[in-house]
């Protein structure tokens, strides 16, 4: 879990700065400094969003989710680690950037990075509602 949340912060970082680097100079040079601030927030979470889902549908496949008793206490498979990092990197590194950039802060934005970042984590490794925790991944 915590080695796919490094590799997924970091990932995103990266994507910024070659964002910031190269593409966007050539790309969205006529931009206002707002619309590149919410241009440069939708390029970065393409990352999470073309890949996290497609880990946690998979994570889903392999739940005993036929089972109703065991369904909710579920232990986390591999993929489901790997779901739920990924998901939680990208929300740390979109919490900073969203601390950097007033156009995107706000406090239900915040706190819906926050209380992913606590929660996701907490409950896939304490095998509480892992279910909910990936339909939550792959929306």
């Amino acid at each position: 879990l915590f080695q796919s949340f490094s590799w997924s912060f970091a990932a995103s970082c990266v994507l910024l700065v070659l964002w910031r680097g190269l593409i966007a100079p050539v790309v969205a040079a006529n931009r206002s400094a707002d619309d590149l601030v919410f241009l440069t927030n939708s390029v970065v979470s393409l990352f999470p969003a073309l890949t996290a889902p497609f880990l946690a549908v998979q994570a889903l496949w392999e739940l005993p989710i036929s089972d109703h008793a065991t369904a909710l206490a579920a232990a986390p498979t591999p993929l489901a680690l790997r779901a739920v990092g990924l998901s939680c990197g990208y929300m740390a590194y979109d919490t900073v950037f969203c601390l950097a950039h007033k156009q995107v802060r706000h406090p239900l934005l915040l706190g819906h990075h926050l209380l992913s970042i606590l929660f996701f984590p907490y409950a896939t490794l304490r095998h509480r509602a892992l279910l909910v925790v990936l339909f939550f991944v792959c929306t």
